[in-house]
């Protein structure tokens, strides 16, 4: 739930800086007026630009590609996409903890309330410690009772058939933790390759467990990190070139 929320915050914030503040800034020739200048940067955002190095020379005309294979290959296309990507993420990790909501229902037990009774500060008395384990034992038991009268006879069609041998033999909310805790190592991985083959991370497979690997093994690191950062896949300049024609 923290996660999704958070995605979903991040997913605002960015859309909330392309749509309604300037998501790119272009330098533009001295004499272009702002209306210029915004059609200019309105223009950049849309089409794709391109990669440039991270030096101080980087502008120089023999550093900048003049083929248009280069240009290409250099093409950075995903930064008006990020707010979708985001919200697909959230939306993704939001998935799992739906279907525990969904499932878990169906057991009669309650887990959360369960893991509220078993965690709570009175619990340091051992009167209430006392009372708090009657409870949960009670509680439990109702459970099991209501798998066992319902359980074998309740026609319900589940995707997985490891749910329903769970739920048949007592195992079932055990058999659907480990299932969505399956959900989540796999939504984990998933969104490792996405990401990957979001931002075209083709020198680095898991591109940021790569770079911290980089910065722990290589001594000289600010200058890693500025290489790392600021390369084809997360430029901190880019350039792109579009011919305009003026009436005067």
């Amino acid at each position: 739930l923290y996660t999704s929320t958070m995605m979903l915050m991040f997913a605002i914030l960015v859309s909330a800086k392309q749509y309604v503040g300037h998501p790119i800034e272009c330098f533009v020739p001295a004499q272009f007026t702002r209306a210029m200048e915004q059609y200019t940067e309105n223009y950049c955002w849309v089409q794709n630009t391109y990669w440039i190095p991270f030096q101080a020379k980087a502008l120089a005309q023999d550093l900048i590609p003049h083929r248009l294979d280069d240009r290409e290959r250099r093409q950075i296309g995903y930064y008006q996409w990020v707010p979708f990507v985001l919200a697909v993420a959230a939306l993704m990790f939001h998935i799992p903890s739906s279907i525990w909501r969904m499932l878990s229902n169906q057991s009669g037990l309650n887990a959360s309330l369960v893991l509220q009774l078993a965690c709570q500060e009175q619990n340091v008395d051992p009167l209430v410690r006392n009372k708090t384990i009657d409870i949960l034992a009670r509680h439990i038991d109702d459970a099991l009772m209501y798998q066992r009268e319902h359980g074998a006879t309740k026609k319900n069609i589940y995707i997985f058939a490891v749910i329903r041998i769970g739920k048949f033999y007592g195992a079932y909310v055990a058999t659907v933790y480990v299932f969505i805790k399956t959900l989540h190592l796999c939504n984990v991985i998933l969104q490792f390759l996405l990401l990957n083959s979001f931002l075209e991370t083709a020198d680095y497979p898991l591109f940021g467990a790569h770079v911290l690997y980089d910065l722990l093994l290589v001594r000289n690191s600010m200058q890693l990190f500025l290489n790392s950062y600021y390369t084809e896949e997360d430029p901190g300049a880019a350039q792109m070139e579009y011919e305009y024609h003026s009436l005067q």
